[in-house]
């Protein structure tokens, strides 16, 4: 083999070698550029400082015209019913109907007021013939007024009688308040009544009262007697004491309970106090 046979052959190794250098840089190339060499990822670097805040960008559209509005969906499931709220401004009044309407309920009977101003007592008419005297009783009164003087005191006289229509059970006052009397209970320690009324066997009873004036309000001076008797006979009452109250006072207002029945309309013809 010559010389230049072998340099040609040299050369021709040279060049394939050469040649295969050159496609293996250009496959290294073209890994790094699609990223199949990439090497494996390193640790990453501090944050930097923030940058400035850039310029405000333009308003949005606000010229765009809005779409349609959609169809309504299906209502709901009712709620449960919140508390009640309070209540508004009364509206104005309305104008008056021209027909009355039905009457309401009756309201309930106010309290009783007190008694009025005390009339002027009337003319006192004649004494009446006196009635049997009865045996002395004493339920309270001390003893020793069995023998002191007897005053007789007149509430009520009249010839025919002061009829008192439906005496009620619990009791009813003379019309227009004939029998009531201011009188003096002073010095006095026993008290009792008499009187007489038309009616025949009777249940008729009659109470005296008095006006307490400490407690505003009317007591019992003597309490309610009478019996079954003939018409215009004498009933008269068991002695009582006269309260201690009464006894040291000048003036004292009194007045007759009548008690029936609710149906009997007696006539009283005379009503007396007897005071020891």
């Amino acid at each position: 083999m010559t010389s230049e046979e072998t340099r040609k052959r040299t050369l021709n190794r040279f060049d394939g070698y050469a040649a295969a250098l050159v496609a293996l840089l250009f496959i290294i190339a073209a890994g790094m550029f699609a990223g199949y060499c990439r090497g494996s990822d390193g640790e990453p670097g501090e944050i930097g400082a923030q940058g400035p805040a850039g310029a405000q960008g333009p308003a949005g559209d606000t010229t765009t015209v809005r779409g349609p509005q959609g169809d309504l969906g299906p209502t709901g499931e009712k709620g449960l019913r919140g508390p009640a709220g309070e209540a508004g401004p009364a509206g104005p009044a309305g104008e008056d109907s021209a027909v009355m309407g039905p009457p309401g309920d009756t309201g309930p009977i106010g309290e009783t007021g007190p008694p009025g101003p005390q009339g002027l007592p009337g003319e006192a008419g004649p004494a009446g013939p006196p009635g049997v005297r009865g045996a002395l009783g004493y339920l309270k009164p001390a003893a020793v007024t069995e023998n002191a003087t007897l005053a007789q005191i007149q509430l009520l006289f009249h010839p025919t009688g002061i009829v008192v229509p439906d005496a009620a059970v619990d009791g009813s006052n003379f019309p227009n308040l004939v029998d009531q009397r201011t009188l003096s209970f002073k010095g006095r320690q026993a008290v009792r009544a008499q009187y007489g009324h038309n009616l025949d066997g009777s249940s008729i009873r009659l109470a005296v009262w008095f006006w307490d004036t400490s407690i505003g309000q009317w007591r019992t001076l003597v309490p309610a007697f009478g019996s079954n008797a003939v018409p215009h006979q004498n009933h008269t009452s068991d002695w009582y004491a006269v309260p201690s109250a009464l006894a040291t006072l000048g003036d004292v207002l009194v007045r007759a309970q009548v008690f029936g029945d609710g149906v009997l309309d007696p006539a009283i013809t005379y009503i007396t106090i007897d005071v020891r």
